[in-house]
């Protein structure tokens, strides 16, 4: 089944060469416009032919019965296909029928191979045109996405598929709130993919990749490899399951470069929710992820990204962080990260890799709330010129027993972090700098309500000015700190927070207010 399959393709592809001259000859009768509307039923291309001359390139041919398409032919651009349920076009052979004017049919099968619709004779291609040509409605999309060129294929349909979706350049998939139920197991490594090493311009919308039914399954939902310009937006994985060996994502970009992931979800998914290995300038803009085995966010030597707007709850239950990555060059800012439940690493967000540094980062306007170990974690020998600037972080390692656990907590030889107008309440630790962190500056936070210490300062030439510090102990300088400059700050006995004064600040997003006052409410 799958072998006579792979030879249409194939067929498809090498003969579509055969289409110009047909193209050219049909193309020429245009001229006349008609409103005249020709019926026909069984017959071959001849049949086709015969229509539209008699119509003289202008009206509408309505089918009723099974064309066989024995030639190459191409309806012109002033003839209207009117193909009624129950009626098909059947190619044989290499020959091809090419689409030139607009095309009238529901949502059932008219092709049983790819066509050619030429630019402009429809808006929209639609894969349930050519469902249930194997029974497999994974070849009905690509069918669709061959025959469409460049034109966006728009799926309505819930359909199943047990094999990989292939994309080329300057594609668009729309997903019209349908489903697509992975089958098991899944052939080709992800559910959708770009099809060739190297290509530009494709876009993913809407729709969910729902495997909750599906057992030892190991895929992507997307996988994009060498992709420029990517954009995937409002797409949902739910349950989708990855494969064990190795880091991986439901939404995964390998090498791609100014892609965007916008307001994407993944829930319950195994391994990360999104990864984005290597390439650079790419975006990651809303989303929400929740109960992730691995981080709900993961990146990985990509330079130049900026993340903004996501909401993170829950992931990381095999003990990782909510979100992972080693910025470089790169924002994350007006972002949610609550409620990571690792017992070591159960983090909001850790900045840094051992081997993949961090540097010249900048993590801003941000909620890290509730997160079992740590708010913040830069960690990593070589991590330089990060800024923690004005975030909410809040309550992180309430009753953790990890040695590191804090509201920020900088390790192990990170040189020159900038903690800076933060607010860092009722954490178990507000602020953790570990021995051969260097050059920390921690100034003009307010740093209050910590279960064990404000500061717990072991860390070399640490600067710490102009906080406001309200703690059972303020700054406990810890066996190995040496050079502190301790200047301008308010240290005063531990006292009530006003946890309603946060809902004022001013950079919090319409979302952030959200789920800053459920938090509060609950205290």
């Amino acid at each position: 089944m799958f072998l006579q399959a792979n030879r249409v393709l194939v067929n498809f592809l090498v003969a579509i060469i055969l289409l110009s001259n047909s193209v050219a000859k049909i193309a020429a009768n245009t001229a006349d416009q008609s409103s005249e509307t020709i019926t026909i039923y069984n017959g071959t291309s001849a049949t086709l032919q015969a229509a539209i001359v008699r119509l003289n390139g202008s009206g509408t041919i309505v089918v009723k019965g099974i064309i066989s398409i024995d030639e190459s032919i191409c309806t012109p651009l002033a003839i209207t296909l009117d193909v009624k349920k129950g009626a098909r076009f059947n190619l044989r052979g290499i020959a091809i029928l090419g689409i030139g004017g607009p095309l009238k049919a529901g949502l059932y099968a008219i092709f049983n191979s790819p066509v050619v619709f030429l630019e402009k004779s429809v808006s929209i291609v639609k894969p349930e045109w050519f469902a249930n040509v194997f029974g497999n409605d994974d070849l009905a999309i690509n069918y669709a996405l061959l025959s469409a060129g460049t034109i966006p294929v728009k799926l309505t349909n819930d359909v199943r598929v047990d094999s990989v979706i292939l994309m080329n350049s300057d594609q668009t998939l729309v997903f019209e709130n349908a489903t697509i139920y992975p089958s098991s197991p899944m052939k080709g490594g992800a559910v959708i993919k770009n099809r060739n090493d190297k290509d530009s311009n494709i876009t993913i919308v809407g729709g969910l990749i729902d495997g909750t039914n599906v057992s030892n399954t190991a895929y992507d939902a997307i996988l994009l490899t060498g992709v420029d310009n990517a954009l995937i937006r409002d797409v949902v994985a739910k349950d989708v399951h990855i494969t064990a060996s190795k880091d991986s994502g439901n939404f995964h970009l390998i090498d791609c470069t100014n892609s965007i992931l916008q307001n994407v979800q993944a829930h319950g998914t195994w391994k990360m929710g999104i990864k984005v290995d290597g390439g650079s300038c790419n975006t990651i803009r809303g989303g929400y992820f929740t109960g992730t085995h691995d981080s709900g966010i993961g990146a990985i030597d990509s330079p130049n990204m900026h993340v903004k707007g996501v909401y993170v709850d829950s992931c990381g239950t095999s003990d990782a962080s909510n979100i992972t990555m080693n910025l470089q060059d790169g924002i994350f800012e007006n972002s949610i990260s609550i409620n990571a439940s690792g017992k070591t690493n159960g983090n909001g967000l850790t900045i840094g890799h051992e081997g993949y540094p961090a540097f010249n980062a900048i993590i801003r306007n941000n909620l890290f709330i509730n997160n079992a170990t740590k708010g913040v974690w830069s960690q990593g020998s070589t991590n330089t010129d990060i800024s923690i600037l004005n975030n909410i972080i809040m309550a992180n390692g309430k009753g953790s027993k990890h040695p590191n656990s804090a509201g920020v907590t900088v390790y192990f030889g990170a040189l020159r972090t900038l903690i800076q107008g933060n607010e860092i309440l009722g954490n178990i630790r507000g602020v953790n700098l570990t021995n051969t962190s260097s050059t920390t500056s921690i100034i003009d936070n307010r740093i209050t309500n910590s279960d064990l210490y404000g500061i717990d300062n072991d860390g070399i030439s640490s600067t710490i000015s102009s906080n406001y510090l309200s703690n059972r102990k303020n700054i406990f300088n810890d066996t190995k700190f040496t050079n502190l400059t301790d200047t301008k700050n308010i240290k005063v006995d531990l006292n009530l927070v006003d946890y309603n004064s946060l809902k004022r600040v001013k950079w919090l997003t319409d979302l952030q207010k959200e789920v800053l006052n459920r938090f509060v409410n609950q205290l």
